[in-house]
């Protein structure tokens, strides 16, 4: 589906361990609709689900591009 599918797990865990402590705080999780089929498919399903990724709010947007993170607000 995507450039990123099968490492979708690794890419996530890599783009929060990269991301200072202090500006993860403050991120949110953004990404295109496209991805949640892949990421559904990864994750354990919490209480939160689809509201958190990680511990982090999410946001699915078009044109939200693959997962990444940014400032929230």
């Amino acid at each position: 589906m995507t450039e990123l599918a099968g490492e979708l797990r690794d890419h996530i865990f890599a783009v929060y361990g990269e991301t200072p402590v202090a500006e993860r705080r403050a991120s949110r999780w953004v990404m295109d609709p496209e991805w949640l089929p892949d990421l559904r498919a990864i994750d354990t399903h919490g209480p939160a689900w689809p509201e958190t990724l990680l511990g982090l709010p999410l946001d699915i947007r078009e044109g939200g591009g693959p997962p990444h993170l940014e400032p929230a607000g």
